[in-house]
């Protein structure tokens, strides 16, 4: 069997269906993108193949080396698509299924960058000594937009759900913003009042992570959902949201 390796974006969903056949092992896979090449991180062994973690926006290569076929024989994998989806969009690094996505960022963001090198000022000693060190991670803080205070409250289940990994995936519109992040700390408050109702801001304090070693987790059904709890009644009891739910709930 010849190997079969088609990338088939769904924008509404945020993510890109990988379909495959032909392989006796699954491979290394690697996807370049505005944010680099990195190892794409999804089960390659279980069909369906989804990969969360591609740019918004510009071309998206998917490449392997070597792959070993069902015929004993090897076989590259270089492909080109795009996801071409609107941004902003938020996921858990774990669990990719836990997303939201708001309106919009707002104009609201702060980043800094600490120095890595560690300064000592002997006594006697005029100029210090300075042992040098990579910069750091930037931190700092942003707001995001949402269209109702139930929309924010699923943001803030989202952030601080599972492993509290998130990625932010923002749609061309700042080069250079899509991160791994932790959120140290989110808040809620009320922004405008409109026509329909109320639109609320999320406040996060972040502190960017490289490229995380988190692997995924099998996505929750309904079916294990209902397994782990006696009735919706008792689930509605656990959790406040089906974000938490989805999740977990805050760990």
């Amino acid at each position: 069997m010849p190997l079969t390796f088609t990338p088939q974006p769904e924008p509404a969903a945020g993510r890109i269906r990988l379909v495959v056949g032909g392989w006796s092992t699954a491979p290394t896979l690697y996807r370049s993108d505005l944010n680099g090449t990195h190892r794409v991180r999804a089960d390659l062994t279980r069909a369906p193949i989804y990969d969360y973690e591609a740019a918004l926006t510009g071309a998206v290569i998917y490449d392997a080396s070597n792959v070993q076929l069902s015929d004993g024989t090897t076989a590259n994998i270089y492909s080109t698509t795009a996801l071409d989806a609107p941004g902003p969009w938020f996921h858990a690094v774990a669990t990719p299924e836990l997303s939201f996505k708001p309106r919009h960022l707002t104009t609201r963001y702060t980043a800094s960058v600490e120095t890595g090198a560690t300064v000592h000022r002997p006594l006697q000693r005029r100029s210090p000594i300075i042992v040098s060190g990579p910069a750091r991670t930037r931190e700092g803080t942003f707001e995001v937009w949402c269209a109702s205070h139930e929309e924010a409250q699923v943001a803030q289940a989202v952030l601080h759900g599972g492993d509290g990994l998130i990625m932010l995936r923002e749609a061309g519109v700042h080069p250079g913003l899509d991160m791994f992040f932790v959120a140290l700390r989110s808040s809620v408050e009320p922004a405008a009042q409109v026509r329909d109702g109320w639109r609320w801001l999320v406040r996060v304090d972040f502190v960017e992570l490289d490229d995380p070693a988190a692997t995924l987790r099998p996505a929750r059904t309904f079916q294990t959902i209902l397994d782990e709890s006696s009735s919706f009644s008792a689930l509605r009891a656990e959790d406040r949201t089906m974000a938490e739910t989805l999740s977990g709930g805050f760990q």
